[in-house]
Formats: structure tokens, sequence, C-alpha cells
């Protein structure tokens, strides 16, 4: 009878997946301690030398979970991944898991005989998915990472370099931002070269483009921002508004 390792961080979920699992397999579960690494936890595996794993994905917020399936797959133990959501419905999630080297994925609602199906599979090392299902959820989560990284070097910009990076991408210069806030062309480079340093790039197309991954609030859309400065009466940032430091330097 196949061993198969049930990799959990709960005993009473670890409790129904050996029960699940047991008609058909020899069982041996490992719980995870708070203490746990992924190393400790592969050289646990390694010593009840299974035919297959199936690892909780939710082994805690300061568990690496996906670091603990590399590490298993290299040690060529097969690993079914389980996961808290519907894989389907986050095809971000699964391709992370696939591209850590999970054989499958399954949720905890999937019923037993999915379960037990995506186990069979792993042992006998049959591909669950097809190439081009495998594929499309691989790329998923790989633009789900661009898109979170993107996004975390954009919040390194001010609310004023944001603005002006945004009419960047909708295809205005320098000068034409410049006119519209009423500041001078010299201000608009500033910030442009700001924004590059921030972002550590060289052009203002390779800003434009990281603009663009991280999409929400960051993407161009049809409606300017300038064409909203005046429903904005103060900045969070600490600025004066552009308009008022321009009334402010006409006045006598």
């Amino acid at each position: 009878m196949p061993r198969v390792l049930v990799i959990e961080r709960h005993l009473a979920v670890s409790d129904v997946l050996t029960m699940a699992l047991k008609p058909r397999y020899d069982v041996h579960p490992l719980l995870v301690e708070p203490a746990a690494t992924p190393t400790s936890i592969v050289g646990a595996a390694l010593a009840a030398r299974p035919a297959a794993a199936v690892v909780t994905l939710a082994l805690g917020s300061l568990f690496d979970s996906e670091s603990l399936v590399c590490g298993l797959t290299r040690e060529k133990i097969p690993v079914v991944a389980l996961e808290t959501a519907d894989p389907d419905a986050d095809e971000a999630a699964l391709g992370r898991a696939l591209i850590a080297g999970a054989t499958s994925v399954v949720s905890r609602t999937d019923s037993v005989g999915v379960l037990l199906q995506a186990v069979a599979c792993a042992i006998v090392r049959v591909p669950v998915y097809s190439a081009e299902n495998a594929h499309r959820r691989v790329a998923a989560s790989r633009a789900t990472n661009e898109r979170q990284t993107a996004r975390s070097r954009l919040y390194a910009l001010t609310v004023r370099e944001r603005e002006v990076l945004v009419e960047l991408a909708r295809g205005r210069n320098p000068v034409e931002i410049a006119r519209d806030r009423v500041v001078s062309e010299a201000t608009v480079r500033t910030q442009v070269r700001s924004i590059l340093a921030k972002l550590e790039v060289k052009s203002q197309l390779a800003a434009v483009a990281i603009a663009v991954t991280a999409g929400g609030d960051f993407a161009p859309s049809t409606t300017s921002t300038c064409s909203r400065r005046s429903a904005r009466p103060s900045d969070v940032s600490g600025y004066r508004p552009y308009a008022s430091s321009a009334g402010r330097r006409a006045s006598p």
C-alpha cells in the first residue's frame, strides 16, 4: 500500500484527510509546529519515505508553503497542494502552486473522490491538467506577481509624482503637463527625474510600463487628473495645490 504524507497544521483537518485517504493508502500525518521551517518539514518527510504528500498551503502567515512544495518536489516527492479557496476561481493561486512544483491543487470543499484521484495521479506522475490549462494558470500567477511588484514600487512616489506619471502614460509631454497644471516646465521635469530615480528606470517609457502593469489607479484612464484638480481643495501629502501656488506667484 503506497504511503502518503499529510502535512497540515490543524489536528482536526489532518484527521479528516487521514480518514479520507486511509482506505487506499498508508497515511502518515505530519503536524506543522509553530517553530517548524520548510527545511525541517522536508527532512521529516524524507524520513517517512512517502510515495506522495498532501500539503496544505495555509500553514500560517509566516510559513512559506511554496518553499515547502519546492523542497519536496526537489526530493522527488510528488505533491498535491490543498487550497482553502476554490483553485478554479483563483487561477493565480493555482498557478503559484504549479510553479512551486505541485502536480495538482485541490480545495478543501472538493469531494473525497477528487482528492483520491489527485493523489493517485501524483503517485504515478500522470499530469492532472492539460499543458494549455497549466500554462494559462501559471501565466495568471506571474501576471499577478508582476502587478503586485509594480504597485509596491509605485507606492514610493508622492501624490504629485503619481499624477505626473499618469499624464505621461496618456501620452502627454512635460510641456503640456506644466501648462495644464500652471507650473513651470522645470518643475515637471524635476518630478519626472524623481519618478525615474525612485522606480530605478532610465526612461519615461519604462516608468509608464510599470504604471500600466500595476493597473488600477495607476493606469491611465479617459479622465485627466488635471480636469479633476479643482475638485481637490488640498493635498494629503502636505503640498499646496498647483493652482494655489500659481495664484500666489501672480499676486502683486
